[in-house]
């Protein structure tokens, strides 16, 4: 929604974290990784709403080139 006459520019101090907030890299949350294969059970799961945190799909590593 646009205000006539605003503006909005935001600071290194509005993109700052909160205080007590976790930071990059700093994730405490709870993750599960299942492979490939299990994706749609994976989906099946978040759809459901019976899951908490996050689930990773795991993909293999890209074969190097010959």
């Amino acid at each position: 929604m646009a205000v006539p006459g605003a503006t909005a520019a935001l600071t290194a101090q509005d993109r700052a974290p909160l205080p007590g907030s976790p930071t990059a890299g700093e994730w405490r949350g709870r993750t599960e990784d299942l492979p490939l294969e299990r994706a749609a059970e994976a989906h099946r799961r978040i759809e459901s709403g019976a899951t908490t945190g996050k689930l990773v799909l795991e993909v293999a590593a890209p074969r190097p080139a010959p």
